[in-house]
């Protein structure tokens, strides 16, 4: 929002920061398709980064329980698609 603020203000030079205001209510900015579009965009790569993280940590998570069930590093990284490096990490 702050952004939506900063690029209105640069445009409308002239007018103070009120008369902007009265111009575009909140209201009015958010039933923009703009606005809609890059909530809609925002929430899509939140998602995506969430998913990305989730699928990470349960890779480890396999990688850890083979690991101490007696899996030797590189078998592990086959398994899990997890790089040997990352799979070293893990068991320090």
């Amino acid at each position: 929002m702050e952004l939506v603020e900063a690029v209105l203000v640069s445009k409308f030079k002239n007018l103070s920061r009120e008369e902007i205001e009265a111009m575009f209510t909140l209201s009015d900015i958010k039933n923009t398709r703009v606005y809609k579009d890059a909530l809609r965009e925002g929430e899509l790569k939140g998602l995506q980064r969430g998913l990305r993280k989730g699928l990470l940590k349960g890779r480890q998570e396999i990688a850890l329980n083979l690991l101490k069930s007696g899996m030797d590093i590189e078998q592990v990284a086959q398994v899990t698609g997890l790089k040997v490096e990352q799979v070293r990490q893990l068991q320090s």
